[in-house]
């Protein structure tokens, strides 16, 4: 859209041009995703489906962003295909990894054009799309492989994604440029596209979804709002712009944490808007919700009930891009990434982190970090990323070393059944708000590598915030929770 248009708009709102061109693409899903349930679906044609997708998304795509960029993407998704099916790549683990390299080097060509050569400092680029098409076909590149081995050869959530029977270029384009997940995700695997338009299970008799649209565009609209309201006064933009050196130190770390919670509100309302039209297809559906015995009863005023989603007998949850209670009760930094961006958490662990481990289940510390290393590469090739994933990978690694080494004082294994209550288990509640509070000021941190992208402001804000000691910290109990010292004093409190 024009920026004769936006500007003035965003001037009259207070959101940035950026966001608003985000926005047009969200709710111009809205009608079509209606109009796809109602009538388009109905037809029982999967080729209508394809094409109503391909179309939808391709205007969707021109509202905001350069022709060139559905060019690009039709003909990297049209080689893919030529790639894994009739050139048969799909057949070896190499091929897969070779047509992986390929759609990386593609993204990463056009982030190194946005982000380096161009002069804009857009935010909302011709990459969005791309970012998500890039998860489509490297994960539908190892579903073909995976439906190549036998079931028993597969673990159970990769043997759920494995592609058995060799779609058509239609069928795949349709799976590519699905329309309500095209522009921001989330993104999800082709078998549950494969039985959606085909209306399979659990797809037969996709019930009434209007409550759930009203509660999660609902969340979506909290969001901006809150984001609007806050982004001026509380950001990483305003720390710098403002300064708040003359603040006390502990209230300048508060104010780094808002930050980073008002950066997150953003991409909060962009997933659940997105989260909305899938479910307004009925994509998202998941079955039956299955009931709590030990749930207590709902003694909210009805309209609250109402917009609930425990109140709802059915599951939205098969597509989802975040769950917000998740990410900010989180106890530590594994539960925070689960629960955020979730489509991408999904591709990054099954089509690289589990095809790097050992055959036996087992990891280390090096393929965490390439883990990480390629979600940087994914997000672009400025230097914030690498510090932000490159320091969220320090926190992981910690993280499962406090787990393993230190969890175990104040709460026993889940499979552990002798009964042996842990000699600090008193101390529980006590060891689950030091990990919510460690959680919430690292992200903070690392969130101004990310936000800022800028090498210069983000040791700026670590200067002003003392935020280099987190680093010195993580360091220090990484090496202390591996020395004998540790683990033998553990031994000690544990026999006791």
């Amino acid at each position: 859209m024009s920026d004769s248009i936006l500007v003035p708009l965003s001037r009259a709102t207070g959101i940035s041009v950026d966001n608003l061109a985000a926005l047009i693409p969200l709710f111009g899903c809205y009608p079509f995703a209606y109009f796809s349930s109602y009538f388009v679906r109905p037809l029982a044609r999967p080729w209508a489906q394809h094409v109503f997708s391909v179309a939808v998304s391709s205007i969707l795509c021109l509202s905001v962003f350069r022709i060139s960029t559905l060019v690009q993407i039709f003909g990297i998704s049209v080689t893919s295909w030529i790639l894994l099916i009739p050139a048969g790549l799909k057949s070896s683990a190499g091929g897969v990894w070779t047509h992986f390299a390929i759609v990386m080097c593609w993204l990463v060509s056009n982030h190194f054009y946005y982000q380096v050569i161009t002069t804009e400092k857009s935010r909302f680029d011709d990459t969005i799309p791309m970012m998500i098409v890039c998860i489509k076909l490297t994960s539908f590149a190892w579903s073909l492989h995976d439906g190549t081995k036998a079931s028993e050869d597969l673990i159970e959530e990769l043997r759920d994604c494995a592609v058995r029977v060799n779609p058509d270029l239609l069928e795949y384009l349709g799976y590519v440029y699905f329309f309500s997940s095209f522009m921001v995700g989330p993104a999800f695997n082709f078998q549950d596209y494969y039985k959606f338009v085909r209306a399979q299970p659990p797809f037969t008799d996709i019930p009434s979804r209007t409550r759930s649209v009203m509660r999660v565009t609902g969340i979506g609209l909290i969001c901006m709002i809150s984001y609007v309201l806050l982004a001026p006064m509380v950001s990483y933009d305003a720390y710098l712009r403002h300064g708040m050196k003359n603040l006390p130190f502990i209230l300048r770390n508060v104010m780094v944490v808002v930050a980073c919670f008002t950066a997150r509100l953003k991409y909060y309302l962009s997933w659940k808007l997105s989260e909305a039209s899938c479910i307004m297809t009925g994509i998202a559906y998941n079955g039956k919700r299955k009931q709590d015995p030990n749930e207590k009863v709902d003694t909210r005023p009805a309209f609250v009930q109402y917009l609930s989603d425990k109140a709802d007998e059915h599951d939205w949850n098969r597509v989802r891009g975040c769950d917000i209670r998740g990410i900010e009760y989180a106890q530590n930094i594994k539960v925070l990434l689960d629960n955020w961006n979730m489509g991408t958490q999904r591709w990054l662990r099954s089509s690289v982190y589990l095809r790097l481990v050992d055959k036996d289940g087992k990891s280390n510390a090096a393929k965490t970090t390439l883990t990480f290393i390629l979600s940087a590469l994914w997000h672009g090739i400025r230097p914030g990323y690498y510090i932000f994933f490159g320091s969220l990978s320090l926190l992981v690694m910690v993280g499962r070393l406090t787990r393993r080494g230190v969890r175990p004082l104040f709460a026993a294994p889940p499979t552990e059944k002798s009964g042996t209550v842990p000699p600090l288990a008193s101390y529980k509640f006590l060891y689950d708000a030091v990990g919510w509070m460690v959680t919430q000021l690292c992200v903070a941190h690392f969130g101004g590598a990310f936000e800022t992208q800028n090498i210069y402001e983000f040791v700026e804000i670590e200067l002003a915030t003392g935020g280099w000691l987190i680093y010195v910290a993580l360091l220090g109990t990484y090496a202390f929770l591996q020395s004998k010292f540790w683990l033998k004093a553990r031994d000690r409190i544990l026999r006791k």
